[in-house]
């Protein structure tokens, strides 16, 4: 195995003797030989000197020297730094001298007048490798503790991440992760936004209200044209220049910042811009894993947003299926009694659907309930609730209405389906497509879900028989 092979210049040595060729001849030879070095005449001076702040690694020592003698001077050092090593130099060495100087915490023991000066040499390059050892150890713990700690902090917030499944909550819990992994850094999340075409900042990561940003990164024109560029784009984002300098100006924090563009699926969905002072390789490498753990997380949330979809919507007209609709409903009649407000379910079914599906086929009569699924969305508001019941029959939830302002409603639903341009209008017992409509009131018609409901479906069963045409319910009292 070979010998570890130090650097005599990053070694302060201290020597110490009251013979002044002595003290001059040992520090000559360790200056040639490439070591850092200082003279004391004195113990107390020694002592002063490294009580001042002056640290040597090697204090080389006679051990006979005035009031304070070379041994006592060692235990005195110890006690000020155990990082300090000693050798004593003695031309009276015994036995006992050697064992006392041992027990006082000094390395080595150097028999004087040298018959060598070279003599000197390996002893010090042993205690200087046994420094340089203590100092590589305690970086590799401190190291280890270092990667422990980043490992910990990446496994907290890959956690953390995986248990959410909202990109708003994502974003700031890895602009929080972020900070939480570099220490000392601050980071913010700018997001693609196609229709303004910018880069524009996300409210969601601005936990750090003192920091000045910019609101948008500046795009050059091509940024939205087709996903080649745009990815091309961002993997020079880095390198960008204007973007850089439109930082510079927007930010007044004087850190180094770094650009990390986090792709799903290889479309670029937004940029992390963290600022740091102490950038180095590992660091770099180090926030590019981390964005792309949170890119990850994106691309679950929207699969999640996905399957949710799927799991509400109805296949065929794209409006909220019936289970998603009574589990709505549910929730909307709790808030309801508690806020002592209003709403109105509208119950309806196309007219003579089954004339229509035999007549023209269910391939027709399919596109004609997804067209009739379209008309129901531009007639009503975006705070209503529109599903399919079941086949032909459709509901819509009325928030903050009543009943007459419900029927308005309904008539206007009615008045639009029938001059609706549906293919194969003229077929039908009417000459156009039409449809019936019950309507109810909660809390007039019913306090539960199921009352509400059932009053509405039996307003639309008196709706059935003249078909085309809208009802209100009844009261138990009209019963």
């Amino acid at each position: 195995m070979l010998a570890l092979k130090i650097e005599p210049s990053s070694f302060q040595v201290l020597v110490v003797d009251d013979e002044e060729s002595i003290r001059s001849v040992v520090d000559e030879a360790l200056k040639m030989w490439g070591y850092v070095t200082k003279t004391a005449d004195c113990a107390e001076t020694a002592l002063k000197m490294v009580e001042q702040g002056y640290t040597p690694h090697v204090v080389i020592s006679d051990i006979r020297m005035g009031a304070i003698n070379g041994i006592q001077m060692a235990k005195k050092l110890k006690e000020i730094s155990e990082e300090i090593e000693v050798i004593i130099m003695t031309s009276y060495g015994s036995f006992d001298t050697a064992v006392e100087a041992l027990r006082a915490g000094v390395h080595d023991y150097l028999s004087k007048p040298f018959e060598n000066i070279e003599d000197i040499k390996p002893v010090l390059e042993h205690v200087c490798r046994r420094i340089y050892m203590r100092y590589y150890t305690e970086f590799l713990i401190k190291e280890l503790q270092r990667k422990n700690k980043e490992i910990d902090t990446l496994a907290k917030l890959t956690n953390d991440l995986n248990k959410n499944l909202q990109i708003i909550s994502t974003t700031q819990i890895a602009v929080e992760g972020l900070r939480d992994v570099f220490p000392g850094a601050s980071a913010v999340y700018y997001k693609i936004d196609p229709e303004l075409k910018k880069i524009v900042l996300s409210r969601a990561c601005m936990k750090e209200e003192s920091m000045k940003v910019p609101e948008f990164l500046p795009t050059p024109p091509t940024l939205f044209d087709n996903t080649p560029e745009l990815k091309t784009y961002f993997e020079k984002l880095g390198d960008n220049k204007p973007i850089v300098e439109h930082l510079k100006k927007g930010s007044d924090d004087k850190r180094e910042f770094r650009m990390q563009a986090c792709f799903i699926r290889d479309i670029p969905h937004g940029v992390f811009v963290m600022w740091k002072n102490d950038w180095n390789e590992d660091v770099v490498h180090l926030f590019k894993r981390t964005v792309g753990t949170v890119a990850t997380a994106f691309e679950n949330n929207i699969l999640h947003a996905k399957i949710m979809q799927v799991a509400i919507r109805d296949g065929l007209t794209g409006l909220y299926n019936v289970r998603h609709f009574k589990e709505f409903l549910d929730r909307e009649v709790a808030l309801a009694q508690r806020n002592q407000k209003a709403f109105s379910l509208l119950f309806l079914d196309i007219d003579h659907f089954k004339k229509y599906n035999d007549q023209n086929g269910h391939p027709a009569g399919d596109e004609l309930l997804r067209r009739f699924a379209g008309v129901l969305r531009t007639v009503f508001r975006k705070t209503d609730v529109i599903a399919r019941y079941g086949g032909e029959e459709f509901v819509v939830f009325l928030a903050n209405t009543d009943l007459a302002q419900a029927l308005v409603l309904g008539e206007k639903l009615r008045e639009t389906i029938q001059t609706t341009a549906f293919e194969h209008r003229e077929k039908q017992p009417l000459g156009f497509v039409s449809c019936s409509m019950g309507v109810a009131e909660f809390p007039l018609h019913g306090l539960t879900p199921q009352e509400v409901i059932k009053a509405a479906d039996d307003a639309l069963y008196e709706a059935k028989k003249t078909r085309n045409a809208v009802k209100g319910a009844k009261t138990k009292a009209q019963s």
